[in-house]
């Protein structure tokens, strides 16, 4: 409601050209705004345990790594080490899907784009942020796998988000320049078929009418 509010005081003062403008920042403040937990939970649940799912079958293809999936929580072993991953996620770490999206919101609207390259990049957040969410889990499990780090150290956790965040901020870079080039080159395509309408033979012509 506040964004709704936020985007009628703009339209009313300033006008359709200055909420234009303002479309990134007010779908920042939306972003912001926290989802209640009921809805929150009904939304993630089922896309977290594909997430999750996908992950252990990822980890478990590991030589001599044998990871179980029991509800939220990931647990794996692997000689005579033991341990568990993913902790809690549908109720906390899948919040960085939000986060994804606003990287994405910061990266499209860098510049002044044409509309069509920002409906297919908003039709793209949700396969990254999917992607992205799912690259850090698969992070966090390889470093409590391989380095053994203490069962409460946060730090593998904070290195595999800060990994996803950085790969969502390529992702839609490189979203962005292949829909630059695309647009480049269409109209590239464009310039040379008005060339080859006139005339470019090198010979005089003379004007219609006249005498030679």
């Amino acid at each position: 409601m506040i964004v709704a509010v936020v985007a009628g005081i703009i339209l009313a003062i300033c006008g359709w050209r200055v909420l234009k403008l303002c479309l990134p920042m007010l779908l920042l403040l939306l972003l912001s705004i926290p989802v209640a937990p009921r809805a929150y939970a009904a939304l993630i649940i089922r896309p977290e345990t594909y997430t999750l799912s996908a992950t252990r079958f990822a980890l478990d293809q590991l030589p001599g790594v044998d990871v179980q999936r029991d509800g939220p929580d990931l647990s794996f072993s692997r000689k005579d080490q033991h341990g568990t991953i993913a902790l809690g996620e549908p109720r906390r770490g899948a919040s960085l899907f939000t986060a994804y999206v606003a990287i994405g919101v910061f990266v499209v609207f860098t510049r002044i784009r044409p509309v069509w390259q920002i409906m297919l990049l908003a039709l793209a957040a949700a396969p990254i942020s999917l992607l992205c969410n799912l690259l850090r889990i698969v992070c966090w499990g390889l470093i409590a796998i391989y380095t053994r780090p203490d069962p409460v150290n946060p730090v593998p956790r904070a290195v595999a988000a800060t990994i996803s965040l950085l790969l969502a901020y390529l992702l839609f870079a490189f979203g962005c320049w292949v829909l630059v080039r695309v647009d480049s080159e269409s109209d590239a395509d464009d310039g040379e078929g008005a060339q080859d309408v006139n005339p470019a033979d090198g010979q005089d012509h003379a004007p219609v009418g006249s005498i030679t």
